[in-house]
């Protein structure tokens, strides 16, 4: 009778531990509190033909030549690939992004207004859209997420990836070539 009582009580303890633990870890309102997200396409980046980057009332455009990339409002001077490839690959790497807010008023907050964005927009050579956003600050301490704003949206979306710094180039030109670089360049 003795065992069948400690059995009895150790299987309501048991049974308690486990509730606590599915409320604790919200097992039944996992869904409910789950943060919506919007998806998002970059995938047809390949075709850019173009590339529009405004801050701060300063425009710099970038325009793709016989396969090599010019910062047209640099005298044609020829465009850091690099910079480009990591643009252009860091978008395409964006599936979705977590809707943050959906309230206008926050934007200042996000650095999403007009005056306080960077705002970016890719064409191909038909003219056609191809991705058209604000990019906000980072996000996170270690830069890994940015906000971003879509237009005709007020949701602000968080996004993988350090776009702000992506686009916030000093100078989009390809760099001079250095001493090292020309001698290792004629010894091979």
């Amino acid at each position: 009778m003795q065992k069948n009582k400690t059995l009895i009580i150790s299987l309501i303890c048991l049974a308690v531990l486990i509730l606590v633990y599915l409320l604790w870890h919200n097992v039944w309102q996992g869904s409910a509190n789950k943060m919506p997200t919007q998806k998002l396409n970059f995938s047809n980046l390949d075709s850019a033909q173009t590339i529009e980057i405004i801050r701060n009332q300063q425009i710099t455009t970038l325009t793709k030549e016989n396969n090599n990339w010019q910062v047209v409002t640099e005298e044609n001077s020829a465009a850091n690939s690099q910079f480009i490839d990591n643009l252009i690959s860091g978008l395409k790497e964006i599936n979705s992004g977590l809707i943050i807010s959906s309230q206008s008023q926050t934007l200042p907050n996000f650095n999403l207004t007009e005056e306080l964005a960077t705002k970016l927009k890719i064409t191909d050579q038909q003219n056609n859209i191809l991705a058209e956003m604000l990019i906000g600050k980072s996000a996170t301490p270690e830069y890994s997420k940015t906000y971003i704003k879509l237009p005709n949206s007020d949701n602000v979306l968080l996004v993988p990836g350090n776009l702000f710094k992506a686009v916030n180039q000093n100078d989009w030109k390809q760099p001079p070539p250095t001493a090292t670089n020309t001698n290792s360049n004629t010894n091979q």
